[in-house]
């Protein structure tokens, strides 16, 4: 459960520094997984929890 808490926190921090970084920027699944290098399908497994 640690472990699932902790790469969920990767993610929103992720995405946190994304919105605040205001570039306009899109932010897709497939941006932010590759940024994590996490399998699309596994970031939307996840975020599905």
């Amino acid at each position: 459960m640690y472990e699932w808490n902790k790469q969920i926190q990767i993610i929103v921090d992720e995405i946190d520094i994304n919105i605040k970084k205001q570039n306009n920027e899109v932010l897709t699944l497939k941006a932010l997984s590759h940024k994590l290098r996490y399998s699309e399908f596994y970031m939307t497994k996840e975020l599905k929890k």
